[in-house]
């Protein structure tokens, strides 16, 4: 796939982010990314909603059924437990920096960010600059 641009998404970015003509080349590859982000969020919701019953789909090398099946119990609720094999073997599997690029959506998900952010440490991997609040 090629970028959002390409699929016709440029009208709707310029109905987003109304700015000046110039002010819109400069912030072109920014909206592009917020966008992006946007319906992969929309995604992810859409298939927590629906239980999981969804075919997953790729997101920063890794499966996003494994990595919510794998790591929900790890980054949500009042007592979340360490991490599991599974989940580290998952992660461990991710493009972090790219993952961390979602942290604004996990709320959304039932997920805490510090938790969610706070993984690559616990499962003994450098946690990427992208990665901090």
């Amino acid at each position: 796939m090629s970028s959002l641009e390409d699929l016709g998404f440029e009208r709707l970015l310029m109905l987003l982010f109304p700015l000046g003509s110039e002010r819109w080349e400069e912030n072109k590859m920014a909206a592009n990314r917020v966008l992006a982000m946007l319906l992969v969020g929309i995604w992810l919701i859409a298939l927590v909603l629906v239980g999981g019953k969804t075919m997953a789909f790729p997101i920063c090398n890794i499966d996003s059924t494994e990595m919510m099946n794998q790591c929900l119990p790890a980054v949500s609720g009042k007592s979340p437990k360490p991490p599991s094999k599974q989940c580290c073997a998952v992660v461990r599997k991710a493009k972090l920096p790219c993952l961390c690029g979602y942290k604004n959506v996990l709320p959304a998900l039932g997920i805490q960010p510090k938790l969610a952010l706070a993984l690559p440490k616990k499962c003994g991997l450098a946690t990427p600059p992208e990665c901090n609040f």
